[in-house]
């Protein structure tokens, strides 16, 4: 799941789940996809949750 955390006009900041897996990674992709369908033009995925990358 993504979290936004910042809007700024077709800028947007989100905050990535805190662990992404093989299983977890697809998660994000329909979120994303809607923020991108919404008008945002600049996605920025902000790492700093993750606690464990597999």
């Amino acid at each position: 799941m993504l979290h936004v955390t910042a809007r700024t006009g077709d800028r947007i900041t989100t905050l990535l789940p805190g662990s992404i897996d093989l299983h977890t990674a697809p998660l994000p992709r329909a979120p994303g996809a809607r923020i991108i369908d919404d008008g945002c033009r600049r996605l920025t995925p902000a790492a700093s949750r993750i606690r464990s990358l597999d």
